[in-house]
């Protein structure tokens, strides 16, 4: 360290003016600043806590934590002052304390130079502005230092402190400056003098100035890092899953239910997802409950008003049955006697073609009778294959179509599937079901597959035929309907349904895998 070299004499430069009431009392004068913060966050968090979610969570954890680095900043801010100011006492205690020896001994021996040198030897430390010798009234004895920071003469009675060192602050020239005080004795321990080091607070100043500098560098990276993490992670954990969240509500409200919500991102937006899910999922199974109901109650509505016609039928049909039938047996009759009679071929043949209309007359008059008869008397056990069969084998429009039953054994490992029912009026409803398929394609593939479901004897008639479109299927059931105009009388399947009705079963139609019709037959089994 390079030595300075500053004028020596005596009484030279006035001594730091040292108050009397610190030497006096032996104490520091200390510094305590104090400030009271209010930021706008507080304001902000009292105001305008129902903003958006994103503003909750700068107030709930972006203030509150740079207030506390704020805090934590002051605190270790004036520990470190604290800790710089202890530091510069023990300095300028070490360096006094060194000093009070060798100027005591040259001063009690009156050794002008060696008492010179050792003053001047307080500038081998940088900042100490100087070292000043009191006598004990008082007056500078002597002094080496560059600035006039002491006065001539110190009160006489600071002479009479006890025997330890005082330290005090003050402002000299609009610069704070730190002195240092030392009682000097003699050989036999008695008060020769006293003596003053003084030194500058700005080396810790400069010290504290460049460490809030350096602090307030760090805290605006780490607020602006902090923030940027902030909104990173709200992006990604929070605005992301809930944009998406709205998105799919919003597409769900014009009526697409079969939209569900992602369910990703935090576990409790997540679980938020799942439970909309869940909800939704719950939503639709109602409304498909509800209409399934409406379609049954709709089914049931046209069931009922079929019922309605068919027994007014009934009735009708019971009514006047008879009293057609006679008159046509009396003609039909007539017409065979007149054959028998007839000499030309042209006779023969239009009396052959009434015999024929009267034969169709009479076939729709017991269709008409079959509406009327509720017969569940001699209703016993059938086997359902062999009545099948039966039907199959009387159904006469089928001049070049095939008809091939199937029994699934595993449905009925003990024996044939048995139903109880009617045998004449069951096995017409079976004859008019397969035969519709041959009126619609005389050369008809038609497959019956006898299976059981649920206590349910489940028989399922295709065909390879045109089939029936949709809108039709629940119209083919009313009496007078069919789709071959002027071919039939449409109460073939209109008699097959209320035959089946009658034994508690159904009779709905459908589309085959082969896109032709296909007529599922339910009853229930026999036990």
């Amino acid at each position: 360290m390079k030595k300075r070299n500053p004028p020596r004499g005596i009484y030279g430069l006035q001594p730091c003016a040292a108050p009397l009431s610190l030497l006096s009392m032996g104490v520091r004068q200390k510094h305590h600043p104090k400030s009271h913060h209010r930021t706008e966050a507080h304001r902000s968090a009292r105001t305008g806590f129902n903003g958006s979610l994103r503003a909750r969570i700068l107030l709930c954890l972006f203030f509150p934590a740079c207030l506390l680095l704020a805090g934590i900043g002051w605190i270790l801010y004036g520990g470190v002052s604290k800790a710089l100011e202890k530091q510069m006492w023990e300095d300028v205690e070490l360096i006094a304390r060194a000093l009070a020896k060798p100027v005591a001994y040259s001063f009690e021996r009156d050794r002008t130079n060696s008492l010179l040198d050792a003053l001047e030897s307080v500038f081998d430390f940088e900042r100490v502005y100087g070292a000043y010798l009191y006598g004990l009234d008082g007056q500078l004895i002597a002094q080496a230092g560059h600035r006039r920071v002491t006065n001539d003469s110190i009160d006489p009675l600071a002479m009479s402190l006890p025997k330890a060192p005082v330290g005090s602050y003050e402002r000299r020239s609009g610069e704070s400056i730190f002195s240092f005080f030392v009682p000097l004795n003699d050989a036999a321990d008695e008060p020769i003098g006293m003596l003053q080091v003084t030194r500058s607070r700005h080396e810790m100043q400069a010290a504290l100035s460049k460490l809030q500098n350096q602090f307030a560098l760090a805290y605006s990276l780490f607020i602006a890092g902090f923030m940027l993490f902030l909104l990173f992670l709200y992006h990604y954990s929070i605005h992301r899953p809930v944009r998406k969240l709205h998105a799919s509500i919003r597409r769900i409200r014009p009526g697409k239910r079969h939209e569900r919500v992602p369910t990703e991102g935090a576990r409790e937006l997540s679980e938020l997802g799942a439970a909309l899910n869940q909800m939704l999922d719950a939503i639709e199974a109602q409304q498909s409950k509800l209409t399934q109901k409406a379609r049954e109650e709709g089914r049931l509505k046209r069931r009922l008003r079929n019922a309605e016609q068919l027994a007014a039928l009934g009735e009708l049909a019971g009514s006047i049955g008879h009293e057609i039938g006679t008159p046509l047996a009396t003609i039909d009759g007539h017409a065979q006697r007149a054959v028998r009679k007839a000499h030309s071929p042209e006779s023969q043949q239009a009396l052959q073609s009434i015999r024929g209309e009267v034969s169709r007359i009479e076939a729709f008059i017991r269709e008409l009778l079959s509406f009327g008869e509720r017969s569940k008397s001699e209703v016993q056990p059938i086997d359902f294959d062999r009545l099948l069969s039966e039907a199959v084998a009387q159904v006469s429009e089928a001049p070049g179509g095939e008809v091939l039953i199937q029994l699934d054994p595993k449905a009925f490992p003990h024996g044939q599937p048995t139903v109880r029912a009617n045998p004449a009026r069951l096995r017409i409803a079976l004859k008019n079901i397969i035969a519709n398929a041959f009126q619609a394609k005389p050369d008809a593939q038609v497959t019956c597959r006898i299976s059981a479901e649920n206590k349910e004897l489940v028989c399922t008639i295709d065909d390879d035929g045109p089939g029936i479109a949709p809108e039709r299927r629940e119209q083919i059931f009313a009496p007078f309907v069919t789709g071959r105009p002027g071919k039939g009388t449409g109460l073939g399947l209109a008699l097959a349904d209320r035959v089946v009705h009658e034994y508690e079963g159904n009779l709905r139609a459908t589309e085959s895998p082969g896109k032709g019709a296909r007529f599922i037959l339910r009853l229930p089994l026999e036990s």
